[in-house]
């Protein structure tokens, strides 16, 4: 059966991003509790999390003011360094031909991301998300959602695709989440990390380096 609609990701699957949260988050980390994390640490238990959770794992006891605080001031040092960037900050390569692919065939796309709305904001500025997905089917963390399975649920049924997506992952706590929408598909932005892991999956269809040869594969979806 062919499937009705996209859901995207974004951090690490449609902005190579991963070294600046890891880095970021490890600054963060180092002044707030004096252990840093690790990329391993970042992309098996936190990428995923949103900022508070994160937050509340490392620093537990703390007001919430105290962690809003230091979730706004994190984002603000990732998007300092995403600006920073050698060349500037880009799409995954492949991603914007996919995109208007799936423009052109008329399949609605929706995104859903554990980001908080500064920079859900930032990206749609900064790579012109507008062109291909329309600011109601950006899901992002607005303090409703408990996991991304519900981020993931909202976002299809916002395109009206029911669960029979293509979901657009590289994280593991994604995977996972993509995986409980029963009528859903993963392709996934290949990890190292996390290679071993895939065939534990049976919903991932396709593990990618980017976007470059998945119109082949979205030709077969849809």
């Amino acid at each position: 059966m062919k499937l009705k609609g996209c859901v995207t990701d974004f951090n690490g699957t449609l902005f190579f991003d991963t070294p600046l949260h890891v880095s970021t988050w490890n600054e963060m980390a180092l002044e707030l509790t004096g252990h840093g994390i690790t990329a391993e640490e970042m992309q098996t238990r936190y990428c995923g999390m949103n900022n508070l959770e994160t937050l509340r794992e490392l620093c537990p006891g703390r007001s919430e003011d105290w962690y809003t605080q230091q979730s706004e001031e994190k984002e603000r040092r990732y998007r300092r360094a995403a600006l920073s960037m050698p060349g500037g900050p880009h799409l995954t390569p492949g991603a914007a031909e996919a995109f208007d692919w799936l423009k052109e065939h008329h399949i609605p796309l929706a995104m859903a991301t554990a980001s908080i709305k500064e920079n859900v904001d930032f990206y749609v500025r900064t790579f012109r998300l507008d062109r291909w997905i329309s600011a109601e089917h950006i899901i992002y963390d607005d303090g409703k959602h408990t996991d991304k399975v519900s981020m993931f649920k909202e976002a299809a049924a916002g395109i009206h695709c029911g669960t029979s997506v293509l979901i657009l992952e590289d994280s593991l706590s994604g995977i996972k989440a993509a995986s409980a929408l029963e009528e859903a598909e993963i392709a996934v932005i290949e990890s190292p990390i996390l290679k071993q892991i895939y065939p534990q999956y049976p919903k991932i269809v396709k593990v990618l380096t980017d976007f470059t040869d998945i119109i082949p594969l979205l030709e077969e979806l849809f």
